[in-house]
Order: C-alpha cells, then sequence, then structure tokens
C-alpha cells in the first residue's frame, strides 16, 4: 500500500512542475543513472513468497536520438534484495541482472507536460539462493535447491524531465516488468540523472 501512495503521489506532482518541462531534449546520444524504489514479487513454484519493497541503484540509462515524438530507451541494471521467510513463505536472496529495451512517444497531457510514455522487452537472469522456511520458533524447518531462472519480460514505462543545466537533466521513470516465464515481477518508480553528449 505504501508504494501504491508513492506512485500516485508521483503521478499527482509531476503536472506542477510542468513550466519547466518545456525543453526539447532528443537530437544527441544521452546517458545516466536511474536510482529506483522497487516492489518485487517472486512466483516460487515451490510455495508462497511475501513481496518486497527495496531499493536499486545500479542502473545505467542509454537513449539514442529521439526520432519526432518517438525515442528508444536502454536500461542495464544489477538488482539484490532478499525476501523473509516465514512458517509459510519461502524465503529466499536474489540477484538479477538485465537489459530492458522500450520505444517510448511523447504525449501531451497537461498544457506543457509532455512526458514519455512507452512499451518494450527485456531479458534477465536471475539467481535464487538460501530458499528455505522457519518454524515458528524461528529455527529451519525445510530448505530448497538453487534455482537460476532465465527469460523475456515485458515493460511497460513513463518518464518525464526537468532541465537541470544546459546538458543535464533529473528524470522521474515509472516502470513495470512483466515476466513470460518464472522471473521476477517488477514495480519501480526512481529518479534519473541525465547527460546529453
Amino acid at each position: 500500500m505504501r508504494f501504491v501512495t508513492i506512485l500516485i503521489i508521483c503521478l499527482i506532482s509531476a503536472p506542477a512542475t510542468a513550466g519547466v518541462l518545456g525543453k526539447n531534449w532528443g537530437d544527441n546520444w544521452r546517458v545516466g543513472w536511474l536510482g529506483t524504489l522497487t516492489q518485487n514479487k517472486v512466483d516460487d513454484n515451490d510455495g508462497p513468497t511475501d513481496k518486497e519493497t527495496d531499493t536499486s541503484v545500479l542502473n545505467v540509462l542509454v537513449l539514442p536520438p529521439a526520432k519526432g515524438l518517438q525515442r528508444f530507451l536502454i536500461q542495464g541494471y544489477q538488482q539484490e534484495f532478499r525476501l523473509a521467510p516465514s512458517t509459510d513463505h519461502i524465503g529466499q536472496d536474489v540477484e538479477r541482472t538485465g537489459i530492458n529495451a522500450s520505444t517510448q512517444w511523447r504525449w501531451n497531457l497537461a498544457g506543457d507536460w509532455r512526458p514519455w510514455i512507452g512499451f518494450g522487452v527485456g531479458y534477465v537472469s536471475e539467481s535464487h539462493s538460501n530458499r528455505h522456511t522457519i518454524r515458528a520458533d524461528g529455527f529451519l524447518d525445510q530448505s530448497f535447491a538453487e534455482e537460476s531462472p532465465a527469460g523475456f519480460v515485458a515493460v511497460l514505462s513513463a518518464t518525464t524531465e526537468w532541465s537541470l543545466a544546459e546538458q543535464w537533466s533529473l528524470g522521474l521513470h515509472i516502470q513495470h516488468e512483466q515476466p513470460f516465464g518464472d522471473t521476477t515481477q517488477v514495480t519501480s518508480v526512481g529518479l534519473a540523472v541525465l547527460y546529453d553528449f
């Protein structure tokens, strides 16, 4: 619920700052860093797991020159988080490494507020280790073998940007990754710092 509240606040507050969004980026290559707050859901074949809200700071963005109101967004990332075990939920340590490629279109939604909204596809390789449940007294109940799922994900994203300086911008990025297989479902909201070459 906390995570959903943060997403709603971000969406509501963006139009309030629309006056600084008039810069038309996209003529050059751009690179940047993205730090996110993520909600992670693992679909484990051996039993239920808890959702986990965590931070992810190892995200690199690359944006080739835009073509009018269309652009490409490439994201490489590495993420680690831990799911807590319980008597009926499997705890585990999860490591994810992946790349996403999306097409975004610029939408004129409210005055000068023109966010980029789009979709794409990604590929992720994961490691799920230390998989176990615990007894009511906190001691180990059952352990499970390590798993290494990998596969494609569908990506939905929305980005809005503010100019910081001549070649620097700050972006608010919201994204959802829906796996086609047994990898992790991730919803994230984050801030990106981008440099225009």
